[in-house]
């Protein structure tokens, strides 16, 4: 349980990155 909350955690993070990284990948291309 410890470890799926962590995982989650971890996950909000990224997801919100990953949006913004895509973003400014799309933007160089």
């Amino acid at each position: 349980m410890f470890l799926s909350g962590h995982t989650h955690c971890t996950h909000t993070p990224a997801t919100v990155l990953s949006p913004s990284s895509l973003k400014h990948e799309i933007k160089w291309s």
